[in-house]
């Protein structure tokens, strides 16, 4: 059986950090955190698994042949790595740049907001200097 490891992180850390809000930083830091942990868990397992000392089970149980059954099923069995058959991956990205869309919009329709904004509170302040002080 060979495995395949990931030797290269999906995410690009850096980038996802320079367009992380202010705000989400401390749960963008504990989303990191967790990830590089279960990197170093999965990192640290052997790449595959050790062998079976099938000469100490053909000693140790006594019913005859089941062990050299075992050994020949065990040997016959092949686990293929899971494909995609869903295409997950691409519904994933085309998910990512419908966010990304819908963010973009989002941005811009908060920016036209506080420009109007801005714009009517200038307009207030231009009234306001116009009026006549109280006398004291």
């Amino acid at each position: 059986m060979t495995s395949k490891r990931v030797v290269v992180s999906a995410v690009n850390w850096s980038e996802l950090y320079s367009k992380c809000p202010k705000h989400q930083l401390d749960q963008f830091r504990e989303l990191k955190t967790k990830s590089d942990n279960l990197v170093s868990r999965i990192t640290s397992l052997p790449e595959s698994l050790p062998p079976i000392n099938w000469e100490h089970y053909a000693h140790v149980v006594a019913i005859p042949g089941l062990v050299d059954k075992f050994k020949k099923q065990y040997t016959a069995l092949s686990i293929e790595y899971p494909k995609d058959t869903s295409d997950a991956i691409t519904k994933v990205q085309s998910q990512g740049r419908i966010m990304v869309s819908v963010s973009f919009y989002l941005t811009t329709l908060q920016i036209a907001n506080a420009k109007r904004h801005a714009d009517s509170c200038l307009k207030m302040k231009a009234s306001a200097e116009k009026m006549v002080a109280f006398p004291k």
